[in-house]
């Protein structure tokens, strides 16, 4: 009986981590078996940033033109240009810095949502954004649907058909959510920012401010992790259950986080380590700026691409993870069948 007992405890140690591993396994498998749906994604992704793009290569190109400077950056980035350029530049020219460069744009991406700074600056770029994710809201609920329905044969009017059955319900969702965000990100973030620095002003130890900021980033990024999460559940159960109502399929989400605590944070994390290795490793081996050659500018390209491929797959596979956790506790919740 003893011994009994005792297997059953060392299950039930590893059973959480099992669940969140294959999770992670089917939802990568979910998202390889439609190899269309990833080449159609980074075709969508590729074509809406192609317009800015081309405008910021204008507005760079303009500015140095066929000058010494224009030599000189072709060895190294020239700060002083850097800095004429930027006072002068308009909303989006703005957005270019060294930062562009290698894993730069996710983490400054990431600081603006942790400090708030988001919705601070560039207007015209934050409605950018805006549009792009209400494009990304109306293709998710094919995606989702793909992942819900995988033994069903992925066809475009399958595909769009979903996507605009489920757009508006996902809207509602955007809108509730986008409340919170804004809250966490607009209200909470900057004052518990500006708290620190007003009662840190003349604290002269440099690890008590390090410690209070490192502790303020992690309560903001909790936060939105936890509205993330419950909202992309809502999500999945509005896809697996045809949820109609925004509302209930939020209780959905939080019934579903706050039911299965460690699974629902577990998964998150794991793939957040995933997607860390995958920025470390692509930070060693992006090349930097000082690329001239027709060559080198074309390697840069297309390895900044197979990054960016990389990147969108571990995005599906979040939402793959996501749905196949979620499948396999609402199966376990659900009272068998009886038997005569």
């Amino acid at each position: 009986m003893f011994e009994l007992a005792m297997q059953k405890e060392h299950y039930r140690i590893f059973e959480e981590p099992m669940i969140i591993f294959s999770a992670i396994r089917e939802g990568l498998r979910r998202v390889t078996a439609s190899p269309k749906l990833i080449l159609f994604l980074w075709l969508f992704n590729f074509v809406m940033a192609l317009p800015l793009t081309l405008l910021m290569s204008g507005q760079i190109e303009s500015s140095l033109g066929a000058s010494l400077v224009s030599e000189k950056m072709q060895k190294s980035f020239d700060l002083d240009w850097y800095e004429e350029f930027n006072h002068s530049a308009g909303a989006l020219g703005k957005t270019f810095s060294p930062a562009v460069i290698g894993v730069g744009p996710f983490l400054g991406n990431l600081e603006s949502w942790l400090t708030g700074s988001l919705f601070a600056n560039y207007a015209g770029i934050v409605g950018l954004g805006l549009g792009y994710m209400i494009i990304w809201m109306f293709l998710l609920g094919g995606i989702l649907d793909r992942f819900a329905h995988r033994e069903e044969r992925l066809t475009m009017e399958r595909f769009f058909s979903a996507s605009g059955r489920y757009f508006l319900r996902f809207v509602t969702l955007a809108v509730l959510s986008g409340v919170l965000y804004f809250l966490v990100c607009g209200f909470i973030a900057p004052q518990l920012f500006a708290l620190i620095a007003e009662s840190t002003r003349d604290t002269t130890v440099e690890k008590t401010v390090f410690f209070m900021t490192a502790g303020a980033y992690l309560v903001v990024a909790f936060l939105l992790m936890l509205i993330n999460m419950i909202f992309e559940y809502a999500k999945i159960a509005t896809v697996v259950h045809d949820q109609r109502n925004g509302f209930a399929a939020v209780l959905n989400g939080v019934q579903f986080v706050f039911s299965h605590p460690a699974k629902t944070f577990g998964l998150y994390l794991a793939l957040g380590v995933f997607l860390l290795v995958g920025l470390g490793v692509y930070s060693i081996v992006a090349p930097g700026a000082n690329q001239s050659s027709v060559i080198n500018i074309t390697l840069t390209f297309l390895l900044g691409q197979i990054f960016l491929v990389m990147k969108l797959i571990m995005r599906l596979t979040f939402f793959g993870g996501q749905m196949a956790l979620y499948e396999t506790m609402t199966e376990r919740m659900e009272p068998a069948p009886a038997t005569v």
